[in-house]
């Protein structure tokens, strides 16, 4: 019979380094998407997969964390929080430090800053029946696979090596790309390191290899997205608009109405309280939240995200940019390829290709 997996760890501890000056505000899990935050993605689908507590690690910035989600009651959820100061302690050392919440039984880790379209259920009960001591959500890797380490798995699905550190000689038959979850047994706390600050997948999982445990490799991360830079937090929002990311847990092609807006015309969708001037000219895809306003002879979209109470004053032309909450974008202005926040304006590098 399956067992229910009840408890998770969300990683939401990172500094954001290379989003900087945006993750200067805020902490890179709570960057908008639209109505919901970049956190928002990993919770749902732990709560679609029958999920009900959470630990979350925090370090930077983690007060704005505890505020947007608090215990986590709007979403179904009980979160706890866990603070590392003053120093990071690494993907393993945070799980290590959550051992008395998670031993219990078999549970989640997801990064929170990934967002894929996973079916998580599935995941669980192909990890349960191959009894493994953990379980890697992979994606296809393409043919260069030059952007992350690799996982190589051999014929019956098991994991050999992750980014050569196992260093298996044998020839894979199939190449990954870790999505960020993971399906692991209490048993893997053992064979930790003594230290506090390691990685799991570059400290943990080569003793498991070496120990003889079985890391199972599960292809069901149909695509997926580490915002780890501007480019890619923008082909994101981007991916979300046009339906090339629709995970089901949040909602599917209709996730935006899921949220609340309305499609006004295909792939427009306007947010409550939202102000159009009838003069103003609307491209899909697009989204508008909640009262933010778009002037007379305002250009916006294709591909721009209007965060809460922003404005598109008149005359501007915004397109494959995202507003946070409150930007206002100056009359007249054009904006491409931009992130806007209340204070400040950050050009995003030409696009990347979203996994």
């Amino acid at each position: 019979m399956s067992r229910a997996i009840r408890r998770a760890m969300v990683l939401a501890a990172g500094r954001g380094t290379r989003l900087r000056p945006l993750s200067d505000e805020r902490p890179k899990p709570l960057f908008p998407l639209g109505p919901l935050t970049i956190l928002h993605y990993p919770l749902l689908m732990l709560r679609q997969a029958g999920v009900r507590e959470v630990m979350m690690n925090l370090h930077h910035m983690g007060g704005q964390i505890r505020e947007r989600f608090g215990a986590g009651g709007d979403l179904g959820l009980s979160i706890h929080f866990s603070e590392e100061q003053p120093e990071l302690l690494g993907t393993g050392g945070g799980i290590k430090r959550a051992r008395d919440f998670l031993e219990g039984g078999p549970f989640v880790v997801v990064n929170g800053d990934t967002i894929s379209d996973v079916d998580l259920p599935s995941a669980i009960e192909e990890h349960e029946r191959s009894g493994a001591a953990a379980t890697m959500v992979l994606a296809e890797a393409p043919a260069d696979g030059k952007e992350y380490g690799l996982v190589a798995v051999d014929e019956d699905m098991r994991v050999r090596d992750i980014a050569g550190r196992a260093g298996w000689r044998g020839r894979p038959a199939r190449l990954g790309h870790f999505c960020g979850i993971h399906v692991i047994e209490p048993r893997i706390f053992d064979l930790m390191p003594v230290t506090d600050i390691f990685c799991i997948n570059a400290d943990v999982y080569p003793r498991l290899l070496a120990a003889g445990e079985t890391i199972r490799a599960c292809f069901l991360a149909r695509s997926f997205s580490d915002v780890g830079t501007p480019a890619r937090y923008l082909a994101t929002a981007e991916a979300l608009l046009d339906g090339r990311l629709q995970p089901d847990y949040a909602g599917g092609p209709g996730w935006l109405r899921s949220a609340g807006a309305v499609e006004r015309s295909p792939g427009i969708w306007i947010s409550a309280g939202a102000r159009i001037d009838p003069a103003a000219v609307l491209q899909a895809p697009l989204y508008v939240g909640e009262n933010a306003a778009v002037e007379a002879g305002a250009r916006v979209g294709p591909y721009a995200l209007l965060g809460s109470a922003s404005r598109a004053a008149a005359g501007s032309a915004i397109a494959h940019t995202i507003l946070w909450e409150g930007a206002v974008a100056p009359e007249g202005a054009v904006l491409e390829r931009t992130i806007l926040t209340s204070s400040r304006r950050v050009a995003v590098d030409p696009a990347v290709n979203l996994e």
